[in-house]
C-alpha cells in the first residue's frame, strides 16, 4: 500500500507515518523507485501504535515496548510493566 492509503485507512496524516519510520516504530518501509510500499506487517504496526496511543503510552513507551518483544519472551515482565 502506498502511503496515501495508509494515510487514508488509518486517517493519519503521511507525516507522521513517516515521523513513525524516522523515530523507529515501523522497521524499514520498502520502496519502490523511492516510493514507500507498507506491507500487512507494517499495517499491523500501524494498528498497533493507534491502539498503545489510545491506552495512554507515549511513543517512546509503545518504541520500548517493541524493541523488547523483538528480545523475546524473556522480556514479557518487563512489557507488562509499561502497560
Amino acid at each position: 500500500m502506498k502511503i496515501s492509503e495508509v494515510s487514508e485507512k488509518y486517517n493519519i496524516p503521511a507525516d507522521t507515518l513517516r515521523y513513525y519510520e524516522k523515530f523507529g516504530l515501523i522497521d524499514n518501509v520498502s520502496k519502490i523507485s523511492g516510493v514507500r510500499n507498507y506491507s500487512e506487517e507494517d499495517c499491523s504496526r500501524i494498528e498497533f501504535i493507534i491502539c498503545m496511543k489510545h491506552a495512554g503510552l507515549s511513543l517512546e513507551d509503545i518504541k520500548t515496548f517493541i524493541n523488547l518483544n523483538k528480545e523475546g519472551d524473556k522480556t514479557i515482565p518487563a512489557r507488562l510493566k509499561i502497560l
